[in-house]
This record gives C-alpha cells, structure tokens and sequence, in this order.
C-alpha cells in the first residue's frame, strides 16, 4: 500500500509541477475535410446564424483585436493577455474557436470585415498559438494559464480551435496543444464528481448546483478522447467523460433507476443529483434560467464524432428533453419561461421565475438551447415548435447586431453584465451553426454502447 502512495504521489507531482512531456510528436485524429459538405447552409434558419456570425467575424479581426484587446500593437511572437485567469483566457479561447469556424465552413467574409482571409487565419492562428504557448504545460505552473476551476473549457475551446485549422499550425503548435490537452484531461483522472445534492436530497452545495461545471469539463476529455485515442490515458478519459456528463443533469428520481447509459447503470453510479425533478437548476440561489440552457455544454459533446464519423454518445442528451420541457411548460402562478404571445405563439422575451443577476438581454443561449431541441427532437409533441422559438429569437439577434456599426451585440452591461459576453455570444452562436450543419448533413448518429 505504501507503494502504491508513493507512485500516485509522483505522479501527481509530474502532472502539476513541470510541463507535461510529449509523446513525440502529437498525431491528432485526421478530419477528413474532403468528405464533409462544409459549403454555407442556405436554410432559412442557418442563414440567419451566418448573418450574425459573418458580422460578428467584422468585430472579432477589428475593433476586438485591436482596441478591445490591443493585440494589434504587439509585436512579440506569442499574444501577451495580460493575465491567467478567466476574462484574460477565456475571451481569446471563444474568438478562437469562432474564428477557427468561421474560416473552415466558409463563413468568413472579407468584403463584410474588410480584413483579408490571410490576415483573419494569421490572426486566429495566433490565438491558438499564443493560448498554447502560455498554457502551464509549456510555461509551467507558476508563469502559465490552467489548473483552475474552468480552465478545462478554455482547453477545449482552444484545441477545437487548433484541431479545425491543424494543417495551418507548425510542429511546434501541434505539440503544445497536445500537452495542454493532456494537462488538463489528467486532472480527472482521480476526480471526486460534485453533485448539488447527496443521494438522500442533502444540499451539498448551497444554490449553487454542479450541473454546468461537470458538463464543460466533460468537453475537454471527449475532445482529449476523439483527439489523441492513442494516448495511454484515453480510455480514462473517456469514462470519465461519461460519467461527467450522466451527472451533469442527473434529478433525484434517476439515483434509483435501472436505466443503462453507454454502459452506466444510473442507480450503481449516481451518487447524488445536479437537476431538481421537475427539470429546473438552481444556481446563484435562485431558479436559473441561464443554468437551464447550460445544458449546451453537454450536448456539444457530439460534436468532435460528427466530424470524424464516428458515433457520438447518449448520454450527451442525457435529460435534456426535460429541461426542454421544463422551459416550454412548466408553469410558476400561469407563467412559463419561454413566453408566448395572446396567440399562443412564440416571442423572444423570457420570464425568470425568480429573476436573472446576469441581465435580460441575452438571446443566443436560449437561441442554441432551440437548435439542440430542434436536432435533436427534443421538442416532440411541443407547439410552438424549437424552429418556432429559434426564428424569433434569430430575428431579434438581428435587430439587436444591427444597432451597432462595428459587428459587436451588445450595447450595455444592463443587457448582459458578463465580462466576455461579445465573446461567449459568438461561440454560441458557433456551436449553433455547427449542430446545423451536422443536422442538415445528417452526420450525427449516436451509440448506445459503453466502449471506448
């Protein structure tokens, strides 16, 4: 025994006291972009995700890069953010994986930004290289980026970045994100998954529900999976990934059912619950609407399968059909969250049963909520329907996009107080895009099985 502490305790010092080590040179999953449709969507509800994404990109390569964050004016070769923690990574790792899209799918447009291809690919490869460059794994703890509670989300953001322009980045850069990504996928080897509530409904975690934090970390090891299989660890990572997620918006009914996800028995493995049972998340004390739609963080988990061909998991859509439901019928004194008009019809307002500390103009979080239930059918039997909400939630995106000259969103901190919201938007409306795009190309396909 005392044996087996002393290896688990050198390797815990290998993994969180110097850079991590390649494996040689890092060979990612190839996406084989020849036989993927990547042309521009043309359906109605697509076109509505390119107009805001091909005028976000205006913003991302001019006033953002350059006024917002100054990067224009640097000269050194790797981007300084000024910074380690979340509003100085986080941002840089959304335009990245915007960016990174945008250029890919042909969605970025020159005559629109006024700023070349060539220069809109340097700017992103930049951003890539520079995320990984500063990451721990190459600068080491004390100088480098990582190792914190969202910094797996980061991770995932920047090496989906990376994996969709990987011919575009040197050795060097390959490198670096692969031992970023192993970083950060080895801090869930030996994890303790948080739940909101034990197994007898105990509150473990006062308002504050693990629902969202289990699920983005789950983003880092499902990409760390599909990315490098090769690694020793990656089997690992991938049941781990697994359980993250069937915790994520596990209610309190699912601790004793018998029900098998991808090869868990949720009553042998659930050890508490992160969703209450009527399909609502409590987080900041209150009955969240914003946590609710979070729910996106677990089912971008299909994504990297529907790239590579290869079968996403179930348990990426693991009760979302309920919080769906949950935010199209679940009444509080005759009201619902998601509000309809004297016709019945779908509007864009929200109602928050018990307010919102992030503010009431956001859109695009609900708006990819919709595109996830309109994927995926998770909107079954419901009028309106999820295309209903999204186009009206895609038209006031529009209107609000168009108050400003310069591609950003927003115009006040009132209308969405989070410190990197032009960023995060982007990155919704990104994934938007790309779950339409493997809808409409009927490139998911899901399995069932537990195997790695």
């Amino acid at each position: 025994m005392q044996l087996k502490n002393i290896c688990f305790l050198l390797f815990s010092l290998s993994v969180f006291l110097r850079p991590a080590i390649s494996y040689g040179q890092p060979k990612a999953t190839p996406i084989h972009w020849g036989q993927l449709h990547t042309e521009i969507l043309t359906d109605s509800l697509a076109q509505q995700a390119v107009y805001l994404l091909q005028n976000g990109m205006k913003y991302a390569v001019n006033d953002w890069y350059n006024k917002v964050k100054g990067y224009g004016n640097q000269t050194d070769t790797y981007l300084d953010f000024k910074g380690n923690t979340e509003h100085y990574i986080r941002p840089v790792s959304h335009m990245a994986f915007s960016l990174a899209t945008a250029l890919r799918f042909h969605i970025y447009d020159e005559r629109i930004t006024g700023v070349p291809i060539s220069e809109a690919r340097d700017i992103t490869v930049k951003l890539i290289s520079s995320l990984a460059y500063r990451h721990k794994a190459c600068l080491g703890e004390k100088e480098g980026w990582g190792n914190l509670w969202q910094s797996a989300w980061w991770a995932s953001q920047t090496a989906f970045a990376a994996w969709l322009l990987w011919d575009e980045l040197d050795d060097v850069t390959r490198s670096r994100i692969y031992d970023m990504t192993v970083y950060e996928a080895n801090r869930f080897l030996n994890y303790n998954i948080p739940y909101y509530k034990d197994i007898s409904g105990k509150v473990i975690y006062k308002g504050d529900s693990k629902s969202e934090e289990n699920a983005w970390n789950s983003d880092l090891l499902v990409l760390a999976t599909v990315m490098f299989p090769q690694h020793p660890n990656a089997a690992t990572w991938h049941q781990r990934a697994l359980e993250l997620q069937l915790s994520a918006y596990a209610s309190p009914s699912d601790i004793n059912s018998r029900k098998k996800i991808n090869g868990i028995r949720l009553k042998d493995f659930l050890q508490g619950s992160n969703m209450e049972e009527n399909g609502t998340i409590i987080n900041h004390g209150i009955v969240h609407v914003d946590y609710m739609v979070a729910f996106m963080q677990n089912a971008i988990n299909v994504l990297p399968y529907a790239l590579t061909g290869e079968k996403a998991k179930r348990v990426s859509l693991f009760n979302g059909n309920r919080i769906y439901n949950a935010l199209n019928n679940l009444s509080f004194d005759g009201q619902t969250m998601y509000v309809r008009n004297e016709k019945g019809e779908a509007i864009c307002r929200m109602f928050f049963p018990e307010g919102n500390d992030w503010g009431t103009g956001r859109q695009s979080n609900y708006w990819l909520m919709d595109v996830i239930a309109h994927c995926f059918g998770l909107d079954k039997g419901m009028k309106p329907t999820a295309a209903d909400w999204m186009r009206v939630r895609g038209k006031e995106m529009i209107r609000m996009q168009q108050r400003n000259t310069n591609g950003a969103y927003y115009q006040s901190k009132n209308e969405n107080s989070f410190a990197s919201r032009e960023e995060f938007l982007l990155a919704e409306i990104t994934f938007g895009y790309l779950f339409l795009w493997a809808d409409m190309n009927n490139y998911i396909h899901f399995s069932n099985s537990g195997g790695f």
